[in-house]
């Protein structure tokens, strides 16, 4: 019986047309090719190619053959994929977030709630998150404010999680330190260290400070120190605050009033698990 690596070099034959660059696509040599083809040929007991004295082609059966061993092999790598994620949900609760503080908060409380399971998280875009809970890869994602109906439309549920809002932080001796509120264009064209892997705030900063030299510091030890060390601004939230230390000794906080400042952030599940999201919105509820 044919094995998939057969039905893979059979496929990599009808896309090159030749043996030759069927060959060189799998990186083996044109005789070892050569034989397969014949092999399978023989397995099925028909012929799949016409043949001249210098070249193959596929003939009708042929043609009928890969068209199958396209669909097997798709079988194969969904069968694959799927039992390794079935395996992973067993002992991994998958989790991905469009900013680094509700991450935190979620990946903390998840923990508390199974601990006997290990909680996987990274950050992603939004479209690639509801792909990504609507099919499975992830258990739970984090979305700031989803919109309902398009939950409802990829039969997905959500609940609030929690609220961030930007401060700014203003050395004392600042000119900007006389202000308590401010909006983004009140210090658009200011120097601001940013620190890399905060989502979608990036976003938020780049639209709303054109003006401004964005900073970056991809090492949070680099970053605390040239914060600590110089008079640049740069962004906290109280939920960075609590989570994560960031140095605010001898700085003032200015909250931003701006609507995109201030981000309502949701667990969204599969409407098929209900219960899960049910039990995380109580532990949150239960949090200190």
């Amino acid at each position: 019986m044919s094995d998939m690596e057969d039905l893979e070099q059979l496929v990599a034959f009808a896309k090159k047309g030749t043996l030759s660059g069927a060959a060189r696509s799998l990186h083996m040599s044109q005789p070892s090719l050569s034989r397969t083809m014949r092999r399978l040929e023989s397995e099925f007991k028909v012929p799949l190619f016409d043949r001249d004295r210098n070249t193959i082609a596929l003939n009708e059966n042929g043609e009928m053959a890969v068209e199958y061993a396209s669909r097997l092999l798709a079988m194969h790598d969904e069968m694959m994929r799927h039992v390794r994620e079935y395996d992973r949900s067993r002992h991994t609760i998958a989790v991905a977030s469009c900013a680094p503080a509700p991450l935190w908060e979620a990946s903390r409380i998840l923990s508390q709630m199974q601990p006997d399971m290990t909680v996987s998280s990274e950050m992603k875009s939004d479209d690639d998150m509801l792909e990504g809970v609507s099919d499975g890869t992830y258990r739970m994602v984090i979305l700031n404010n989803p919109a309902k109906g398009t939950l409802e439309e990829l039969s997905l549920i959500g609940a609030p999680l929690m609220t961030e809002t930007l401060y700014l932080a203003v050395p004392q001796t600042h000119p900007l330190a006389r202000f308590d509120e401010m909006r983004f264009k009140d210090f658009n064209g200011y120097n601001i260290l940013l620190l890399n892997g905060i989502g979608f705030w990036e976003d938020v900063c780049r639209e709303h400070l054109p003006a401004s030299r964005l900073l970056r510091q991809s090492d949070s030890e680099s970053f605390v120190a040239i914060a600590q060390t110089t008079d640049l601004l740069y962004f906290v939230t109280k939920a960075s605050m609590r989570i994560y230390e960031r140095p605010v000794r001898d700085r003032k906080l200015v909250r931003i009033t701006d609507a995109d400042a201030t981000a309502e952030f949701h667990c969204v599940c599969r409407a098929d698990d209900a219960g899960f999201l049910n039990a995380f919105v109580t532990a949150v509820a239960a949090r200190p």
